[in-house]
């Protein structure tokens, strides 16, 4: 039975960091796996259109955006920390141009929750982590247009009991995002389930008088087998699925945290087999290669790792993008790729001094740099 759960009253914490840790110990450092070698540059880009600015109100291209690990969580704090995922994102962009696209994933790396009764590791400094996200972070993030949320990562098992729904993380966070799309029915969430895990999550959206079908999905590579989440051992019915599905968009976002020879392999299989479009990649903590794949009509593209985001638990470093897909409204093909280079500092992401172009390719992207917010961001693009 789900216990009655309560907003605005305070608990007492059953398991928490010792506060005065906070300023010295926030997350899991880079993880420096050997990536997958890409091949020698071999596509480049075309002289039209140049940069396509930061405007969402173009009637010109459907606008998406991706961003990596998320959450707002400290580690093994129960209760949940005040929820400030809202705040956190209108000091990074006030405009909200810089993160806000027509079309929004997230890879949102936390159980979701009030209060954890028992978590899945003892806190050990450096070593163990285990995250507990207020669901009311996730209404604010939904109120700034971010509404597509992948969950298969190692961090939606955090919590063993959590103390109100007496339910694991897993499906504690099911509960909590079901009872946020009754009232919120453009959230859409992938990568755990109570049953067919594997069935790929579908959405309509109008945009900018445009139908467009989306077609998402979240996987990890992380464990073979995983109860309720899309687990090593799930790719071919995942990609099997997606094959059955008639989308103008198709999306997966894998999470790993071994080396990515398993997450290129999959993304590739999706794209050949499956017609996939987008690969978002996450986990390592750090911005990873990007890949493209000419396919029967167009092209694909995958992002090995998107970094990070928005995670106060996350250390702090400069090696995170911010991906932006451009789509032509009537054709719904590829027009340009940019990305935006950021730093994640414990509660703030800020622009970061590196420019993506650093990033290994197989395509010669174009770096531009954007004044926006206050901030000065490097970017880079390339024309299809």
């Amino acid at each position: 039975m789900i216990k009655k759960y309560f907003i605005g009253i305070s608990f007492i914490a059953l398991t928490s960091v010792n506060a005065s840790t906070k300023d010295i110990d926030f997350g899991e450092s880079s993880i420096n796996k050997p990536s997958t070698p890409v091949q020698k540059k071999w596509l480049k880009s075309k002289t039209h259109p140049g940069f396509i600015p930061l405007n969402t109100n173009s009637i010109d291209f459907i606008d998406i955006r991706a961003y990596g690990d998320s959450g707002w969580s400290w580690t093994h704090e129960s209760p949940a920390m005040s929820p400030e995922f809202g705040l956190a994102l209108d000091r990074f962009s006030p405009s909200g141009e810089i993160y806000r696209g027509d079309i929004n994933f997230i890879n949102w790396e936390s159980t979701i929750g009030f209060s954890c009764n028992e978590w899945h590791a003892p806190y050990v400094r450096g070593r163990s982590y285990a995250f507990l996200a207020n669901p009311e972070n996730i209404n604010q993030a939904l109120d700034r247009g971010i509404e597509n949320f992948a969950l298969s990562n190692n961090h939606t098992r955090d919590c063993v009991e959590n103390l109100e729904t007496g339910l694991n993380g897993q499906l504690s966070t099911i509960y909590y995002l079901n009872d946020i799309k009754n009232n919120n029915p453009t959230l859409n969430f992938h990568g755990i389930s109570k049953q067919n895990k594997n069935n790929v999550t579908v959405f309509n959206k109008e945009v900018k008088g445009n139908k467009i079908t989306v077609a998402f999905a979240s996987y990890y590579t992380g464990r073979e087998s995983c109860p309720h989440s899309v687990c090593s051992e799930n790719d071919k019915e995942l990609i099997e699925n997606f094959k059955k599905i008639q989308a103008d968009l198709k999306v997966l976002m894998i999470h790993t945290m071994s080396d990515q020879s398993k997450l290129v392999s999959v993304a590739k299989d999706f794209i050949n087999k499956a017609n996939g479009d987008i690969v978002f990649g996450s986990g390592p903590h750090r911005w990873k290669p990007i890949r493209v794949i000419k396919k029967n009509k167009g092209y694909g593209i995958i992002f090995d790792s998107l970094g990070n985001f928005l995670h106060p638990s996350m250390a702090s470093q400069s090696k995170n993008i911010i991906a932006r897909i451009l789509l032509n409204p009537k054709t719904k093909r590829l027009v340009q790729v940019q990305a935006v280079s950021v730093r994640n500092e414990q509660n703030n992401v800020i622009a970061s001094e590196l420019s993506p172009t650093l990033i290994d390719s197989e395509i010669e992207f174009i770096p531009h740099e954007i004044s926006s917010d206050n901030q000065v961001f490097k970017s880079m693009y390339f024309n299809f």
